[in-house]
């Protein structure tokens, strides 16, 4: 996840520090289990990073991290044939930091 503003009241309640965003054109890069995440720029600025030198015509992309094949087909439309991720995570330490806010 990117970092959250420090002047988000989500910050200012202790709630979250780094949340799951959408990036464009970032969103647009594909999955592959042995590649890199994307990061955040000192200037807080989204960066894609290529854990290798790459040449015309290569593709860019990214890992969308450990999932489960339940989290991949709801989050963004695919499953891995032959994924060995089982234990799904989901988004329940953000829903349950966000009670927090709306408590």
């Amino acid at each position: 996840g990117l970092s959250v503003p420090e002047e988000s009241p989500l910050v200012a309640r202790g709630c979250l520090a780094k949340m799951h965003v959408l990036a464009p054109v970032a969103d647009m890069v594909n999955h592959h289990h042995s590649a890199r995440k994307v990061g955040q720029g000192n200037d807080g600025g989204v960066r894609v990073y290529a854990s290798r030198n790459l040449s015309v015509g290569d593709e860019v992309v990214i890992s969308y991290g450990d999932k489960c094949n339940l989290e991949l087909s709801a989050h963004y439309g695919f499953h891995l044939s032959g994924n060995t991720i089982s234990k799904c995570e989901w988004d329940a330490a953000i829903a349950k930091q966000l009670e927090k806010v709306w408590a």
